[in-house]
């Protein structure tokens, strides 16, 4: 909870409150560079749910799974493809800066949870290696540079 600097009223609350939020307004991505970033996670989006898409069994294996498994799960990797197939279409064919920032909010929530799952199957055993570990950080990169993207794209000037 927010606490005010001077006699606890709601009015000081609020002050305080703004004024942290226009100290992390500045923190945002420029709507111009917000755009380019929007495209580039959009695009990356189409050709990893292509990958994901085209090659199931293989993506699977990339988690350090063996074959066996990887078959068994192929059908996660589709829905997977489907889902960020959808989300890179959204992000870049989202009719303005707004909705385009929803996309990517959206896309940043998936990736997030991604980096979430499969971390804790890590952790668990399920999967392993160096690019498992690689897929985690780039999953939480790129959620990061989504939010900040997104609220860039949502910045009033």
């Amino acid at each position: 909870m927010l606490r005010a600097q001077h006699d606890g009223s709601v009015t000081d609350v609020f002050d305080e409150s703004a004024r942290r939020v226009r100290l992390l307004s500045g923190f945002t991505a420029e709507p111009s560079r917000a755009r380019t970033i929007s495209r580039a996670i959009g695009v990356g989006r189409l050709v990893i749910g292509s990958t994901l898409l085209l090659a199931p069994v293989l993506s699977v294996r990339m988690l350090g799974t063996d074959s066996a498994t990887a078959k068994r799960m192929s059908f996660l990797a589709r829905t997977t493809a489907a889902r960020d197939i959808g989300i890179g279409l959204g992000t870049l064919l989202g009719g303005g800066d707004r909705e385009r920032a929803l996309w990517l909010g959206v896309g940043a929530a998936a990736d997030a949870a991604d980096a979430v799952v499969i971390a804790a199957a890590m952790r668990q055993g399920t999967t392993r290696g160096a690019l498992a570990v690689g897929i985690v950080a780039g999953a939480a990169a790129v959620a990061a540079a989504g939010f900040w993207a997104a609220l860039g794209l949502r910045r009033r000037d």
